[in-house]
């Protein structure tokens, strides 16, 4: 998500998060998220989709297609690594047309060359990434689909430009539209304290962050920067939860990233929990309104009763407490045999 993550220890008290009762509640039928990421740039990355994969195990989630903000095929194939260890090799991958940020960053190639001894899986090829946006909606039912980004916006940027195809008929606006329910977006900052912030998701495509906000057909919720710094995955659990498995290439990006003892700060898995759990009150959102998306990256928020956009809100102690609980528990789910 953000190269200039600071990984430091936080003070949490581990006990209050751990002992917390969490219990899911259990869902008709799985939601279908599209995901939408710059794997590599933050760690984040990597335990969302672990949460998703999670989602998976609970029938919670049908990932229908991954997406990459980042060029080249490091994060792509890290990608394939981390779904066939899950045991989930064909879902669809598609990667960007834009440079923005090449380099691998800390864990991408090293984990993946750790997976080559630790089990076997096959390297594939990938589609560019609106192709693989296009025929995912497609095949969705009609305001159905979940849209989780916490990369640039690139990719969806040039989703709504696309012109009708041999996929669909319909242009990329339109099949959003048709197709996608809400699109959750981890971009900006909007308390006082980040007003003034140029958000890394933002700030490194701000022209297709400004499309998406003022193009973007369904609703849009932000999970801004502010959040990140009240919530962190827990050290206690990287290092204790993860007993159920010789190896876990979610953990190995973790301790090549900041190292097991250190609380990361959590951006991304707040799209990915809420994706999946909606109904469990982690957050609550903003009255409606309307994002705007500055020419120098900064945003602001304004009220309107007929905005399409909301902000996640600040949590309160007790919400931030069962968060990191359900990181924990999500990025540790064992797989099923």
């Amino acid at each position: 998500m953000r190269a200039k993550t600071v990984c430091g220890y936080l003070m949490i008290f581990f006990a209050t998060v751990f002992f917390l009762p969490l219990n899911f509640s259990a869902a008709a039928e799985p939601v279908p998220v599209i995901f939408d990421t710059d794997m590599g740039n933050d760690i984040d990355d990597a335990l969302a989709l672990a949460i998703l994969h999670a989602g998976i195990e609970r029938g919670r989630c049908d990932l229908l297609a991954v997406t990459v903000t980042k060029p080249g095929m490091a994060a792509a194939e890290y990608i394939q690594m981390v779904n066939s260890w899950y045991r989930h090799p064909d879902i669809p991958i598609g990667v960007t047309t834009k440079d923005i940020l090449p380099e691998p960053g800390r864990y991408l190639e090293k984990t993946t060359a750790a997976a080559r001894e630790k089990f076997e899986w096959e390297s594939k090829r990938c589609d560019t990434a609106v192709p693989v946006l296009r025929r995912a909606l497609a095949a969705a039912a009609d305001s159905s689909v979940v849209m989780v980004q916490v990369g640039f916006s690139t990719n969806l940027a040039d989703l709504l430009d696309s012109p009708a195809d041999d996929i669909s008929p319909l242009n990329g606006r339109e099949l959003v539209a048709k197709k996608a329910r809400i699109l959750l977006m981890m971009a900006g900052g909007f308390t006082e304290e980040y007003q003034a912030h140029k958000e890394f998701n933002v700030v490194n495509d701000v022209p297709s962050a400004q499309k998406l906000a003022t193009e973007w057909p369904t609703p849009i919720q932000f999970s801004g920067f502010e959040i990140g710094p009240v919530i962190s995955m827990p050290s206690a659990s990287m290092i204790n939860d993860y007993g159920w498995t010789d190896w876990h290439p979610v953990r190995d990006s973790y301790e090549a990233y900041c190292g097991l003892d250190k609380s990361a700060w959590a951006w991304d898995l707040t799209c990915a929990l809420v994706a999946i759990f909606p109904e469990e009150g982690f957050f609550d959102m903003s009255e409606p309104g309307t994002v705007t998306v500055r020419d120098d990256g900064t945003t602001y928020f304004t009220p309107a009763a007929d905005g399409k956009h909301a902000i996640f809100l600040m949590p309160s102690t007790e919400q931030a407490a069962r968060v990191r609980q359900a990181f924990a528990l999500l990025c540790s789910q064992p797989r099923k045999n």
